[in-house]
């Protein structure tokens, strides 16, 4: 396939050449066919990638047809050094579980003592705060990144928010039981619960769920490349993929190399970082869950991390640490 040019224009015979690659469809798109693209609920979660010789590699490596014993073809790994701290000032308790970044470097951060979301920029100057019906443990961006839904732990209820041009609550759903990780990938909000993942529309109408076979929550939910759910379980040192055509595992880690799972997330090279609260570092695993590296650790400052994301060029990974109470920036290069 050439990627160079626009698959979608090739299907009604114009040839025009892409600009961009999803790498969730296997497509190159042009302009037009990129904002027909954005404007599909279907696709919210794509992985856009600018075209440049670097994204065939990421393209191959983001197929789940990927057999583990495959080579993977060399992609750009990331280093990262330290930028900056954020020290957290609230009044009162402060136990960050989980951030996300808005695509103007926006940070937003689940204070798991309060009903507060708490907005900082990336310099460290506090923005706002945003009161919620209850405690807030994950959150994860649908539409664009313009709307966010957010757990709350101690309800067993999920809410919406308004992230631009402010961050803002929207109305609240009740859940038949108690969730924390959140993930939304297409129309569906996927919710992490004891041993097994809930799945609700945007309406909250339950869809469909699975069951893990893990005994404890699921802390922490993420997408993964190509129909896939990452996932943790810090109670017995879980992370896995879940296929969500088959409900069956793509990968799964247990108790080898990985302790006190927390946080999880992917770069544009679908490469997964946990944040491993009780060895006190981040991990890096390949697409296919093999354990590669570990690319942060007490010497960088690391110490009881939980939550963590990148910003939305991949450029900067934003950790929950110190036990929640700071968020570390690290610059990748």
């Amino acid at each position: 396939m050439d990627l160079s040019l626009c698959q979608s224009c090739s299907k009604i015979d114009t040839s025009a050449s892409a600009v961009v690659i999803c790498l969730d469809c296997k497509e190159g798109l042009c302009k037009p066919c990129l904002n027909a693209h954005k404007e599909n609920p279907e696709y919210i979660i794509h992985r856009i990638s600018e075209v440049n010789s670097n994204q065939r590699c990421m393209f191959a490596a983001s197929s789940i047809n990927t057999s583990k014993d495959d080579v993977l073809p060399t992609l750009p790994i990331l280093k990262f050094k330290f930028e900056r701290e954020i020290n957290i000032l609230y009044d009162g308790k402060v136990y960050i579980s989980s951030l996300a970044v808005t695509k103007d470097n926006r940070v937003i951060l689940c204070n798991a003592r309060s009903k507060n979301l708490l907005v900082y920029s990336e310099n460290g100057k506090h923005i706002q705060d945003c009161k919620l019906h209850g405690e807030p443990w994950d959150m994860a961006f649908i539409h664009g990144g313009s709307k966010a839904v957010v757990t709350l732990e101690n309800m067993s209820a999920i809410q919406f928010i308004e992230t631009s041009p402010t961050v803002n609550p929207g109305k609240s759903l009740s859940l038949p039981q108690k969730c924390y990780g959140v993930a939304v990938i297409h129309n569906h909000v996927y919710l992490g619960g004891r041993g097994s993942i809930y799945v609700i529309d945007n309406a909250g109408k339950p869809v469909t769920s699975f069951d893990l076979g893990v005994k404890g929550f699921v802390w922490y939910l993420h997408p993964g490349p190509s129909e896939t759910l990452l996932f943790t379980s810090y109670d017995f040192d879980d992370v896995g993929s879940l296929n969500l055509k088959t409900g069956k595992y793509y990968f799964r880690c247990e108790k080898k190399t990985i302790k006190g799972p927390e946080g999880i997330t992917t770069d544009k090279n679908a490469n997964i970082y946990i944040a491993c609260r009780d060895s006190e570092n981040i991990q890096r695993l390949t697409p296919t869950g093999v354990c590669q590296s570990i690319v942060l650790s007490s010497k960088d400052k690391i110490k009881r991390p939980y939550g963590l994301a990148f910003n939305s060029q991949c450029t900067k990974l934003y950790v929950a640490n110190n036990d929640g109470q700071s968020i570390t920036i690290y610059l990748g290069f």
